[in-house]
């Protein structure tokens, strides 16, 4: 099993590390980030854009070739991910010692980590995997236009038993 780490921080941070965790090919055309992977680790594309400081929108297609563990840094602040798999299988949890909940095809789920434990994404080898994610950031959205949705969105997915 491979494990692959993505510190938190903007699109280009994370499709920087894509980019060096995968051995990809990244590319930005009109603000969209493509990532071209074709190495012995992954084929297929990721592609990602940040609609504004607190929207991003990723997209995977993508084909593992081993099983992959995919460690994403996490704060207080992070954001809440929302999550569609198209085919194949999607598996998450907080920490590696969590439970692992699995987003299957044609399912949704819904993160938001209230804690410093990473989130973990789990990717089975030899299988075709396409997913999409919004990424929302409602840390220090009070600045925003759209400040009232996005504390509507902070307060129904945080809660302070965590």
């Amino acid at each position: 099993m491979k494990k692959l780490y993505l510190n938190t921080g903007g699109i280009n941070t994370i499709f920087n590390d894509l980019k060096d965790s995968l051995n990809g090919t990244l590319t930005l055309e009109n603000n969209q980030y493509n990532l071209l992977v074709k190495s012995k680790n992954a084929n297929g594309v990721i592609n990602g854009i940040s609609l504004n400081k607190h929207i991003s929108y990723l997209q995977f297609n993508i084909f593992f070739n081993e099983d992959i563990e995919l460690s994403i840094e996490s704060c207080v602040n992070s954001p809440i991910l929302y999550t569609y798999c198209f085919e194949g299988n999607l598996t998450h949890s907080f920490g590696m010692n969590g439970e692992r909940k699995k987003i299957k095809s044609g399912q949704t789920g819904i993160i938001k980590n209230t804690s410093n434990i990473n989130s973990v994404l789990y990717f089975e080898g030899y299988k075709q995997v396409r997913f999409s994610m919004i990424c929302v950031n409602t840390y220090n959205a009070e600045m925003s236009e759209n400040s009232q949705l996005f504390f509507d969105i902070n307060k129904v997915f945080n809660s302070k038993s965590g």
